[in-house]
């Protein structure tokens, strides 16, 4: 794949990221957060799906995510 997707297992990057960013991402589509416009917009998931998908996507990263 072009471009290669986001290792979301690397907790050096992904820990870095707010959840307001990963939320954004899920929601807008790569694109509204400055990545590939591949990753297509998800408009329709309720406010806690999009929680519960950050909260999932926290879960991969190694080290793992600790909130400020």
């Amino acid at each position: 794949m072009t471009p290669k997707p986001r290792d979301h297992t690397n907790g050096t990057y992904m820990n870095q990221l707010s959840d307001a960013h990963i939320a954004a991402a899920i929601k807008n589509g790569g694109a509204a957060v400055g990545k590939s416009p591949m990753m297509p917009a998800q408009p329709d998931p309720s406010p806690q799906q999009i929680e519960d998908l950050v909260a999932f996507v926290r879960t991969l990263a190694v080290p793992p995510y600790r909130q400020p």
